[in-house]
């Protein structure tokens, strides 16, 4: 599956200090390597350890780790349950996307902290698509329910264009941010989407907008990646995936409807449920060596004439 992660902008406001945000960060991560009920006193053991070799000064009772458990839970939606019967905790997340991206995030900042002297043991992305600058500012509008404005040009022409938008959501696939929203000048109620590369003096207006309540999500659930498919039925795909690179497919799933029909040392088989789009064919001729589509035939046909116009275009 493709990482896809909303942003849906609560009226709340939740702080945590630092050492807090340290233990919470390592209650969750102990717990998760757990993936077992355990007790408090192993809790605590475990912090100890782990701020002794931070270097930090740990507070730290059952009192304090009510509180934690408390804060897990209003920020990110992550439970820790507790076993009355046996005295003993165990990790529930059911956060979803927005709040796990969240809490991945905290960690990677929490062990940058830790190499600041040697940033060469921790390489990144050197592609870095453009128009991130704008995510703070669209945030802000998509919570106070303002109208923006800004200049948009698709890449295949020249020519830019004015728009209007009240804005809804933005989403993120392959490491570049769509802002979902809906032109201002049309009476339907019809969502778009704008990739905020292609965005160019934002601003953002005073005037507001009534929101209309929409899942925003049913604009993707039966899409692979940012096109939209709503109000089409998706269909059962099944793919046949040969060699050990099979298992990157059981690892990272290619869509969240993926279900394994077969899975042995020849053979990985699984059915998804969407509507096959540009996005999709393009992710499987990522896989182009390896993948046998075995139905149906026309996303068959479809996926050969992607791979024939690539040979036409590599032929001496």
């Amino acid at each position: 599956m493709s990482t896809v992660l909303f942003i849906f902008v609560k009226q709340k406001k939740i702080m945590a200090k630092n050492d807090q945000m340290q233990r919470l960060i390592k209650i969750v991560k102990f717990l998760k390597s757990k993936n077992k009920e355990t007790k408090f006193k192993n809790i605590e053991k475990f912090l100890e350890e782990e701020f002794y070799k931070d270097n930090l000064e740990l507070s730290f009772s059952e009192k304090t780790f009510q509180r934690d458990r408390k804060l897990l839970d209003e920020l990110f939606n992550i439970k820790i349950i507790f076993n009355n019967s046996d005295k003993n905790y165990q990790l529930q997340s059911d956060g979803g996307d927005f709040a796990d991206s969240i809490f991945e995030n905290l960690m990677i900042n929490h062990a940058l902290k830790q190499v600041k002297e040697n940033q060469n043991i921790i390489i990144f992305e050197k592609r870095v698509a453009k128009g991130i600058q704008h995510f703070d500012e669209l945030v802000k509008a998509i919570k106070n329910q303002k109208i923006v404005s800004f200049n948009y040009k698709k890449h295949w022409s020249e020519n830019s264009f004015k728009k209007i938008i009240a804005p809804y959501g933005l989403r993120e696939f392959r490491n570049r941010w769509y802002l979902i929203g809906k032109e201002t000048d049309t009476s339907d109620f019809k969502l778009k989407i704008y990739g905020l590369d292609r965005i160019f003096e934002l601003e953002t207006n005073s005037k507001t907008f009534n929101k209309q309540e929409y899942n925003l999500e049913d604009l993707f659930k039966n899409s692979f990646g940012i096109i939209s498919t709503e109000n089409q039925n998706p269909e059962k795909i099944l793919l046949s995936f040969k060699g050990e690179q099979s298992a990157f497919v059981k690892s990272l799933p290619l869509h969240h409807s993926q279900e394994t029909i077969t899975d042995n040392k020849e053979e990985l088989q699984i059915s998804l449920n969407l509507v096959p789009s540009y996005d999709f064919y393009q992710e499987l001729l990522t896989h182009a060596e390896r993948l046998t589509i075995i139905s149906p035939e026309k996303v068959k046909t479809e996926y050969l004439r992607f791979l024939s116009v690539a040979n036409q275009l590599n032929e001496n």
